[in-house]
């Protein structure tokens, strides 16, 4: 059984090889946004800008690997009942939100106003060929911090 893989990945000379390196994801510009906050714990909304390359519901996974951080959890989609969406960010008790999406998409801006009541910062993650693909929300207003628990009981996927 072989490994399935992109054409544009070439042929598998050796086992690291295997990982493939989508269009501009270590950009400097990726790392800046996930490198501006303290803490460990990630929670990531919405699909990368790049689902084709393996930068689509991965890209969270992507930004906690380079950053040595961890998810705590993730959704592929901006979540309509933003209630459910703020209780489980909320029971995380994550350090910054990856929300993916356009600044034009409305569910994002709903996401990202949510998320303002309860974190300090955003940032824009930029993609130098698409413009902004995102935003880390960071900094928890330290009266919204619950203690660090997982909870087994979410609405949103985690790890």
């Amino acid at each position: 059984m072989g490994i399935a893989r992109h054409p544009s990945q070439g042929s598998i000379a050796g086992r690291h090889q295997c990982v493939p390196q989508p269009v501009n994801f270590m950009d400097h510009s990726w790392r800046v946004p996930a490198d501006a906050f303290s803490g460990s714990k990630l929670v990531s909304i919405g699909l990368g800008p790049y689902p084709e390359h393996g930068v689509g519901w991965e890209a969270g996974y992507r930004v906690a690997y380079f950053a040595n951080r961890r998810i705590a959890a993730q959704t592929p989609s901006l979540p309509t009942d933003i209630s459910h969406l703020m209780a489980d960010v909320e029971m995380s008790s994550a350090d910054a939100v990856l929300v993916w999406g356009k600044p034009a998409d409305p569910s994002f801006q709903r996401v990202l106003r949510s998320l303002a009541a309860e974190y300090q910062t955003s940032l824009a993650i930029v993609d130098p060929a698409l413009g902004q693909v995102g935003a880390v929300v960071a900094g928890r207003i330290a009266g919204n911090q619950v203690p660090a628990a997982d909870s087994p009981v979410s609405h949103i996927g985690g790890r």
